[in-house]
């Protein structure tokens, strides 16, 4: 007899309520997860997974949200009880791991009485044992000096760091369920490896049940052991990981694991993508869901809608057979050796910061150490390494935004800006696209009026003149002209990277700094973004220095890869000598830590 489950939803369905209806971001999923096993869901944003888990975890506002079906915890009905029995049961029975840590931390309380808390309020512990055992479990998890760092505040912890505080809160009282949101997404390679390595070990010894909430396929290989692939709320595909990669069954899963770049394949061409979005959750959906956007629908597809097979095994949701779902090859052609012209250069940059030293003395620590380095026009350079190692400084030092101690930064032939006309010049010719698209957006402005800033700022355009660009603006990038009215929150994530990209372009820059441009995107949209850079480069023949912790994508971008550590560059060759023989050991290390996707 197989052993029961521990978490299993039936017809499990979330709605939001809007001024236009409800919206089912959940649409009837069925789930068996049994002890001791690590599961993943897995799909584009907008997919349901997130709303998923905090259905699970009793965390949706229950005026806003209707929860329908069936969530039972070790037998337990999940969606009936109340909010005291969910307090008692979140924390000692369930853990959860958060994505952003800085936003989950409380900043004025210490890292050490965060981590005790729990154990205060579900095992009655004392205060001082709870400190006690909080400082061993962030030695458990890999922190140096455990008791002196507990008693830090969070604002002091590096992103890994924050991350395995988190995980040590949510393991203090031994759950049997960990769900963890998108644990790793903001980490560089080696500490996602870290963080990785440490969930393996806290699975190992303690029996522990994952649900990993995730659109990192490469995480989910290193992880897991089955999968559910999740699209417009509905389970379209599940079964063991290993099942899974070799061989989808679905041709959503086919095109999600077509999409991915690889570390270990040459690349330089276009990745494939999805056409078309997901349907929206307020959308009466008939028949299959992926139908508008598959291009093996038949007529049936359309009007019936597939049913998921109950299975223990590998299970799709579709009617085509699986000889129809062989994808076209993605065009990635082996890179062109090319003599580009330097439009950016740094030489021998030195940057540092003061820090305080006691109440009355101060010294200066050094972020940047003679920096060298070239990016020609119609290049792409990648620049790599760990959190701390100073790669945004480098672009607020190229920016004009930090004052270098020593050096130079040289755009177009001209020296770095020091009076307002210079720094005119600078912001015209080297522009930045974001991390995050929606934070660097004014929420209150429609996004022409976003778009339309640099042009009024640095060009002597009429009003029609600067509607005209706009409009022009959003078709180079792919968007329609008439979306110029509406505002930021109408837009997908993907969208709204465009909009900054467009922004950025509205002045023909020579330099685009981008700053992980693609970090907080799932990999279909990712593989949009890229390919539009990509080609924004050819039909532009503008200079890219490409910041990323992703190594996978800086294969697919880059000419070159320059690798930092500790404020230098200690290697910088062309990408595809880099990753086939790396020379540094740092190097080697970083391209070993990375996940691992299989190839489809």
């Amino acid at each position: 007899m197989s052993e029961p489950p521990l978490l299993q939803l039936q017809d499990l369905t979330v709605g939001y309520k809007t001024r236009r209806g409800t919206g089912y971001a959940v649409r009837g999923v069925d789930l068996t997860i049994r002890s001791g096993e690590s599961w993943a869901i897995v799909g584009e944003s907008g997919s349901g997974k997130s709303s998923l888990a905090l259905a699970v975890m009793g965390l949706l506002d229950r005026q806003t949200s209707e929860v329908s079906g069936s969530a039972r915890y070790d037998g337990r009905e999940l969606l009936t009880m109340s909010e005291r029995e969910l307090r008692d049961l979140r924390g000692s029975h369930i853990g959860m791991i958060f994505q952003d840590p800085m936003t989950c931390l409380t900043p004025h309380l210490r890292i050490g009485d965060q981590v005790a808390e729990p154990l205060v309020c579900h095992h009655n512990t004392p205060w001082s044992n709870a400190r006690k055992e909080a400082a061993e479990l962030l030695g458990a998890m890999g922190i140096q000096n455990p008791a002196e760092r507990a008693r830090q505040y969070p604002h002091e912890f590096s992103g890994g760091m924050r991350q395995r505080a988190m995980i040590a809160s949510a393991m203090a009282c031994g759950p049997q369920l960990l769900v963890a949101d998108e644990p790793t997404t903001a980490l560089d390679v080696t500490i996602q490896q870290q963080i990785l390595d440490l969930l393996r070990q806290e699975r190992q010894k303690r029996n522990l049940t994952v649900l990993l909430i995730t659109h990192d396929l490469g995480v989910v290989s290193e992880l897991c052991d089955h999968i559910a692939v999740l699209y417009a709320g509905r389970v379209v595909e599940t079964g063991p990981a290993a099942a899974v990669f070799a061989d989808p069954q679905h041709p959503y899963t086919r095109a999600l694991l077509r999409a991915v770049p690889r570390t270990d394949q040459a690349a330089g061409g276009e990745l494939f993508s999805l056409s078309g979005q997901p349907p929206s959750p307020l959308d009466d959906i008939y028949g299959c869901p992926f139908a508008p956007r598959c291009n093996h629908a038949e007529p049936r597809c359309h009007k019936e809608r597939p049913e998921l097979p109950a299975s223990d095994g590998h299970a799709k949701a579709c009617h085509v057979s699986l000889a129809k779902f062989a994808l076209p090859a993605s065009d990635l052609s082996e890179r062109q050796a090319a003599n580009h012209s330097p439009v950016l250069s740094c030489q021998d940059l030195a940057v540092s910061y003061p820090i305080r030293k006691g109440m009355f003395s101060r010294e200066r620590h050094a972020v940047l150490k003679g920096i060298d380095l070239t990016v020609g026009q119609g290049e792409i350079v990648g620049l790599v390494g760990e959190s701390g190692c100073g790669k945004t400084t480098l672009l607020r030092t190229v920016l004009g935004l930090q004052q270098p101690d020593s050096g130079s930064v040289t755009v177009c032939g001209l020296g770095a800006a020091q009076d307002s006309h210079q720094r005119r010049f600078l912001f015209s010719k080297v522009q930045l696209v974001f991390q995050d698209p929606y934070a660097s957006l004014n929420p209150r402005r429609r996004i022409g009026w976003s778009i339309a800033e640099p042009l009024r700022n640095f060009t002597n355009q009429s009003r029609a003149e600067i509607e005209e660009s706009v409009r022009a603006l959003l078709g180079e990038v792919g968007l329609d002209a008439s979306w110029s009215a509406r505002y930021p929150h109408e837009f997908s994530g993907g969208q709204r990277q465009r909009i900054g990209i467009a922004r950025a372009l509205a002045v023909s820059p020579q330099v685009l700094l981008c700053d992980e441009p693609v970090s907080a995107l799932d990999v279909s949209i990712q593989a949009q973004i890229l390919n539009l850079l990509s080609e924004l480069r050819k039909t532009r023949n503008v200079a890219i220095l490409f910041v990323s912790h992703d190594l996978a994508v800086v294969r697919q971008m880059a000419d070159r890869v320059a690798v930092m550590r500790k404020g230098r560059i200690i290697e910088c060759r062309p990408t595809d000598a880099l990753f086939a023989a790396p020379e540094q050991p740092y190097t080697r290390q970083l391209l070993a830590a990375a996940p691992k996707v299989p190839a489809v």
